[in-house]
């Protein structure tokens, strides 16, 4: 399912659509079609085709009724993502911006197609890992876990009170890569994305931002996670989203 959007006709907030599905997964593309591939291949394995449903697929334990749809928005790529995408995932909702909407607009916009009752905005360079998880619980003599994304999913569908939930974040070659925050101090400015920090990479500020003293492999509270890969509930996205202002 391919759609274009004008220009004109784009949305300046998400609009609240039908809820018939469990989960949407908004990913924002441009001029990278080689990645997004790969990232559309993993969330491919890691789901199942639902007979009569061309743009749901089923995820989760085997058996499990949970739905998903994929929603790829656009931003006027000149690659070949446009003409490939259709034909090789033909599940997925594509949105064509016939403009480069940046990363906000570009989400927004896939939000206000989005069916899900959770929303899980995901970046084109990433790929679901459904290797790791079960190499740490097998190093911890545990039984292996779900995959990884129906562990992100029921962290957040089966705890109340919680708006967004992040997975941890891995280099093509395992190492570990930053992906919660939390607020910075007055202090942390002179030493995070400065000369200052580059020369004292250690410094107590931007370590303490980046919650280097947190062990990645548990479950805690957070002041903010990275964007790459945010799964909300969309009763509080709802709740803080401010209403379209039209534009003069």
């Amino acid at each position: 399912m391919a759609s274009f959007v004008p220009p004109a006709a784009l949305p300046v907030t998400p609009t609240s659509g039908p809820i018939d599905c469990d989960l949407s997964i908004i990913i924002v593309s441009w001029n990278v079609w080689p990645l997004l591939g790969g990232c559309l291949r993993s969330l491919e394995n890691a789901s199942r085709a639902i007979p009569g449903e061309p743009y749901l697929r089923h995820f989760g334990p085997s058996g499990s009724p949970a739905a998903l749809e994929v929603i790829v928005v656009d931003n006027a790529s000149q690659d070949a993502t446009l003409a490939e995408l259709p034909q090789v995932f033909p599940w997925v909702n594509l949105i064509a911006s016939g403009e480069n909407l940046g990363f906000t607009r570009g989400n927004n916009l896939g939000y206000s197609a989005s069916r899900g009752r959770y929303i899980y905005f995901l970046n084109p360079d990433t790929e679901l890992d459904q290797g790791h998880t079960h190499r740490l619980a097998a190093a911890r003599g545990l039984p292996p876990p779900h995959d990884s994304l129906w562990v992100l999913y029921a962290a957040i569908a089966e705890t109340q009170g919680i708006g967004m939930v992040g997975p941890q974040l891995r280099y093509p070659d395992g190492g570990q890569q930053g992906s919660v925050r939390r607020f910075p101090s007055p202090r942390t400015g002179f030493f995070e994305s400065t000369w200052l920090g580059r020369f004292w990479r250690g410094n107590p500020w931007s370590q303490r931002m980046h919650m280097t003293d947190w062990p990645v492999e548990y479950r805690h509270d957070v002041d903010w996670v990275v964007g790459a890969a945010m799964l909300c509930s969309r009763q509080a996205l709802e709740a803080v989203r401010t209403p379209a202002v039209p534009c003069d």
